[in-house]
């Protein structure tokens, strides 16, 4: 097929709407334009049977366009839409997330896997978990990792001295808790630093945001959160030491690790199943808020370090770059059109 190459993407989110896939779609779309790609977002509203039927009968979804589908996301709920979508138009599919989702919506997830020209999974771990139970997934697959959200400052300024950062979603089952208790730790060995929480929250958890802040009252822990993109790269650029527990274990598959990484922070973390030994050796591990207080009081007293751990982290960042993840998915459209 000759002539630009032109993209539908679509997806349940989209900036301003709290959601990573829905940030995600975004900076992708941003990246393929980059590279000359000519992208259609499609997103928002309901997600019913007269929203498959008009889209059917769009032209922007004619038989010579891709369809790119970023699945699940917050907005699409438990709308087969999507799915329906990929039966009748030439797909690609990214799946974000399989192997931790609820079995409704793994189950809502197969339909793709059937009916996609072409399978996109952002790790290696997330295609192992399916190809384990079919293995003939491999063959219609690749694996792009996710890059960072945030855009990254150029000219990071001079680093914040005497606060640990945590960034991420205000959710449940993130770490938080653990920060709070790494705050109280602070209180308890007399330390002069204080901890400080970057994040969004998201409207239908607003009572664990608050009960958080309950929590944290006495604490030295500030809150920083609902700024936008812009604004959180500059507070992740002046940053020296964050601590990101997350509870199974850092990976290649969480954004707002990457976020902190590609901006030079120096980052504690927790190692799990899926903590590769290249982002184990760029990050520091701690197994709990006392072991990761401890390191980060040693951190925050050796600058040089810090500096080093920095540029480190800067160079590992480079192979989730968004100009590579744009070319990459390129490449699986220029394969899946070929085939056409």
């Amino acid at each position: 097929m000759d002539g630009q190459m032109r993209v539908v993407m679509l997806t349940g989110s989209y900036p301003p709407d709290v959601c990573g896939v829905g940030h995600y779609a975004y900076r992708l779309t941003e990246a393929l334009k980059g590279v000359g790609v000519e992208v259609e977002v499609l997103h928002g509203g309901s997600w019913g049977l007269r929203r498959l039927w008009r889209l059917l009968r769009a032209p922007g979804l004619s038989s010579s366009d891709l369809l790119h589908i970023q699945y699940p996301a917050e907005g699409f709920g438990w709308s087969l839409t999507p799915q329906a979508l990929s039966m009748f138009v030439p797909a690609v599919v990214t799946v974000h997330e399989f192997s931790r989702v609820h079995l409704l919506r793994k189950l809502a997830i197969i339909p793709f896997f059937c009916f996609a020209k072409r399978l996109i999974f952002t790790s290696d771990a997330e295609l192992d978990a399916v190809a384990s139970r079919m293995p003939w997934i491999r063959a219609k697959s690749t694996v792009i990792e996710i890059g960072s959200n945030i855009p990254v400052v150029a000219e990071p300024p001079s680093r914040t001295a005497g606060e640990i950062i945590y960034f991420g979603l205000i959710a449940p089952k993130k770490g938080i808790e653990s920060v709070l208790e790494l705050a109280s730790l602070i209180v308890k060995k007399r330390q002069d630093i204080s901890v400080r929480i970057i994040g969004a929250t998201v409207p239908r958890l607003s009572d664990y945001a608050n009960d958080l802040r309950e929590q944290a009252k006495d604490l030295p822990v500030a809150f920083d959160t609902d700024c936008d993109d812009a604004e959180t790269g500059a507070k992740l650029a002046r940053a020296s030491v964050a601590y990101l527990p997350f509870p199974n274990g850092a990976s290649t598959s969480r954004g707002s690790l990457k976020a902190v990484l590609a901006c030079g922070v120096a980052t504690i973390t927790t190692s799990g199943p899926r903590t590769s030994p290249a982002l184990a050796s760029t990050v520091l591990l701690a197994s709990t808020p006392s072991e990761a207080l401890d390191i980060s009081l040693e951190l925050l007293a050796q600058p040089e370090r810090v500096k080093a751990i920095s540029a480190a982290s800067r160079q590992y960042s480079q192979s989730f770059a968004w100009g590579t993840i744009a070319r990459d998915h390129v490449d699986v459209y220029s394969k899946v059109r070929a085939d056409l």
